[in-house]
């Protein structure tokens, strides 16, 4: 089966840091050794520095944000977005994928915040 993630992303290259990874692992290693609590624990640890403490956040709304982000920047087509997201049918797709949404949510959020998220990403 094909068990990869396409990691592109046009804002941010991640390259030097998967090859970083890569560098002494062997062939079949994974690139991640964290177990998914301290994965959660280190995302909320990051949303803290960032300024988003009062936010209830967790690593499972990436694949919501992720597929809306996608489809609101047009950068993959809803079949594009159903593969990255490895989705099985097109329903879930539609159910994960609010562009909508997500426009709804940046234009209620104060500048300055937004102003604040466009700096600490470019600290990725």
């Amino acid at each position: 089966s094909d068990d990869t993630v396409v990691l592109d992303t046009h804002d941010v290259d991640l390259a030097p840091f998967i090859l970083g990874l890569k560098k002494n692992k062997k062939p079949k290693e994974k690139l991640f050794s964290c177990t998914t609590t301290q994965l959660s624990r280190a995302f909320r640890a990051g949303a803290e520095k960032a300024g988003l403490g009062q936010e209830t956040l967790c690593t499972y709304q990436l694949r919501h944000g992720g597929a809306s982000r996608d489809a609101l920047l047009g950068r993959r087509t809803l079949q594009e977005i159903q593969k990255r997201g490895r989705w099985a049918s097109m329903e879930s797709v539609k159910r994960y994928e609010k562009a909508g949404r997500m426009q709804q949510a940046l234009a209620r959020t104060p500048v300055h915040d937004l102003n604040r998220f466009l700096k600490c990403s470019q600290h990725l």
